[in-house]
């Protein structure tokens, strides 16, 4: 969002800061939207400034002069960027695909190299996982542990019915 809109507007030089605050959350919803556009209804703007409905009426009027002044540079603003994205996603998308080829073979590159590396279970073949498998098992590593037997507890012996506190 281009905050230099808001921040050097004429409007808000020498803005309250209950204007300053209302004009910027507006500003960056409307932003937010696509600059598609604010809500009509008073009780809505106030919902989005996060201000009582009365608070929101008493600075209406210097918060739309700065707003008819910040959402025109905003929407030629956005209108810019949207162009250059959709740019950069047709022409510059080549290059970016080239740069993450180069990566995926530095990263296979290195993983071919690495003295240690173990296959894990979606690259290695099912003989290489079973065999392993099988050989923590022959050592007694196997993932469920053994049940061991455990003595029977004995019922707690009564108390002696002759004695007595």
């Amino acid at each position: 969002m281009p905050v230099w809109l808001i921040t050097d507007a004429p409007a808000l030089r020498v803005a309250s800061g209950p204007v300053y605050r209302a004009t910027f959350i507006l500003a960056a919803a409307y932003w937010q939207s696509g600059c598609s556009g604010l809500p009509t209804d008073p009780a809505s703007l106030a919902a989005i400034c996060r201000l009582p409905f009365p608070h929101l009426k008493a600075i209406e009027a210097p918060v739309n002069q700065a707003l008819e002044q910040i959402l025109p540079a905003m929407d030629q603003e956005h209108s810019r960027l949207v162009a250059r994205w959709q740019a950069q996603a047709a022409g510059a998308g080549y290059a970016f695909n080239r740069w993450q080829a180069k990566q995926a073979e530095k990263r296979l590159a290195k993983a071919a190299t690495t003295p240690y590396s173990i296959p894990t279970q979606d690259t290695a073949p099912i003989s290489v996982v079973i065999a392993s498998q099988q050989t923590h098992e022959r050592k007694g590593l196997s993932d469920t542990p053994k049940q061991r037997s455990k003595p029977a507890k004995t019922p707690p012996k009564p108390a002696d019915p002759g004695f007595t506190d």
